[in-house]
């Protein structure tokens, strides 16, 4: 499949998991900045139930997809596609990563153009701390003397989650495996669905 195949048929769907993102980030700020006694014990374990609440969002999403690809008759489903999907969706949370590396690097630097550059870095990762604002207290743990935000790596890491669960998330769709639909409700596209995947079976039988 072309990319331009590839993004006609997937970008809507990249498009929902983001926003999904950035539902699920406002919820994670929201919890970061409840008052806790115990300092950061809290935030640290209300930002890890807003990821996984995260990353359940995003597993359903592209079950649906790879559930919705096993029917397909028009191509061969590839089984990486919900990687690229979720590559696609995270564009901006990459792009954001590297301009903030890209500070890092220039950090060490004292004239006038990597000061800009620095400060554009620094910009990106507030951005990027926004928009995926679910990590935001995993992000405050101290390793190192420092907290983890501080750290360049750190913004690229926080996508690698994303990015395997989407993966195994259309794999096990386009292979009917491990549903985990308890929190879904049915809609019009999954009825369309089932109502496929019983007409080629129907059509297996008859061949």
């Amino acid at each position: 499949m072309s990319f331009k195949a590839f993004f006609e048929r997937y970008s809507y769907n990249s498009v929902k998991m983001f926003v999904r993102q950035m539902a699920l980030s406002l919820f994670g700020l929201v919890l970061a900045l409840i008052p806790s006694k115990d300092g950061s014990s809290l935030t640290v374990i209300t930002s890890i139930f807003a990821a996984v609440f995260y990353l359940f969002l995003i597993y359903d999403a592209a079950y649906a997809i790879g559930s919705k690809d096993s029917v397909a008759v028009s191509f061969k489903p590839n089984k990486l596609t919900g990687l690229f999907v979720s590559l696609l969706a995270n564009s901006l949370n990459l792009l954001l990563a590297v301009v903030f590396l890209v500070g890092v690097l220039f950090k060490p630097l004292e004239n006038s153009f990597a000061v800009g550059v620095t400060q554009t870095g620094g910009i990106c990762g507030i951005i990027a701390l926004f928009i995926q604002g679910m990590y935001t207290g995993l992000l405050t743990v101290n390793v190192a003397g420092a907290p983890l935000n501080t750290y360049w790596f750190s913004y690229f890491l926080i996508v690698i989650p994303s990015l395997l669960v989407s993966t195994l998330g259309y794999y096990f769709g386009l292979n009917n495996m491990f549903a985990l639909k308890i929190f879904r409700a049915a809609t019009p596209e999954d009825e369309e669905i089932k109502n496929d995947e019983k007409r080629r079976r129907r059509e297996e039988q008859e061949d």
